[in-house]
C-alpha cells in the first residue's frame, strides 16, 4: 500500500488471509481483515468498512485479543455516525470502550 500498489497489496493480503484461515488462526485473520477494513473505510466505502469492522471486532473477541477490539469497534461506531445512525454509533463506541480490560483503565488513571 505504501508504494501505491493497492492491487498487489490486496493480492498479498488475500493470500495471507487464506493461509490464516487454513491454519485456523483467528487472530491472524482478524489482523488482515482489520487492515482491509481501514483501507475500505478510508477509500470512502463506509458501509462496507462498517461491516468489515464488525467482523474484525467479533474475530478479535473470539480469539481473546480484547485490547485489539477497541479500535475496530470504535471505527465501526464512527462509520455508523457517518451513515446517519448516530445512536448506533455511540452505542458501538461505548461498548468498545467497556471491553477494555480493568488493568488498562487503571493505567489511564481511572477506577
Amino acid at each position: 500500500m505504501n508504494l501505491g500498489r493497492g492491487e498487489r497489496a490486496a493480492e498479498r493480503a488475500e493470500a495471507a488471509l487464506g493461509l490464516y484461515q487454513q491454519l485456523g488462526d483467528g487472530q491472524g485473520g482478524a489482523r488482515i481483515l482489520d487492515g482491509r477494513a481501514m483501507a475500505t473505510f478510508l477509500a470512502g466505502r463506509i458501509g462496507e468498512g462498517v461491516e468489515l469492522f464488525g467482523r474484525v471486532g467479533e474475530l478479535f473477541t473470539g480469539s481473546g485479543e480484547l485490547l485489539r477490539v477497541v479500535t475496530p469497534r470504535s471505527s465501526r461506531g464512527r462509520g455508523l455516525v457517518f451513515l446517519a445512525r448516530p445512536d448506533d454509533g455511540v452505542a458501538e463506541t461505548t461498548a468498545a470502550l467497556r471491553r477494555r480490560s480493568p488493568s488498562r483503565r487503571r493505567w489511564r488513571g481511572r477506577t
